[in-house]
């Protein structure tokens, strides 16, 4: 199956929300990337990109891929979460 290539003009834009601890509502392309998501709530919030995880359905997205691609549309809501970091220590026994 192949994929099919959607070209947007990069002047289209749509409104997404993004739920952190509150509700962010941005403005942007369809073209644009998870990435490009994950700088706005860095923006935003102050938390660093490297450390959210952004949810779409359910399903986390990667930072490459493209917001249309994805699934997502206008009024669409992400979800943003931090990464858990690794468990504690391993006891001496």
């Amino acid at each position: 199956a192949r994929k099919a290539l959607v070209s947007l003009p990069s002047t289209e834009t749509m409104q997404i929300f993004v739920r952190t601890d509150r509700t962010h509502l941005l403005e942007v392309s369809p073209a644009q990337t998870v990435a490009d998501v994950k700088t706005a709530v860095q923006a935003l919030q102050g938390l660093e990109a490297e450390e959210q995880r952004i949810l779409f359905n359910g399903v986390q997205l990667e930072d490459s891929q493209v917001l249309a691609e994805a699934g997502v549309s206008d009024d669409s809501t992400l979800m943003c979460m931090l990464r858990l970091l690794g468990g504690a220590k391993k006891r001496k026994k």
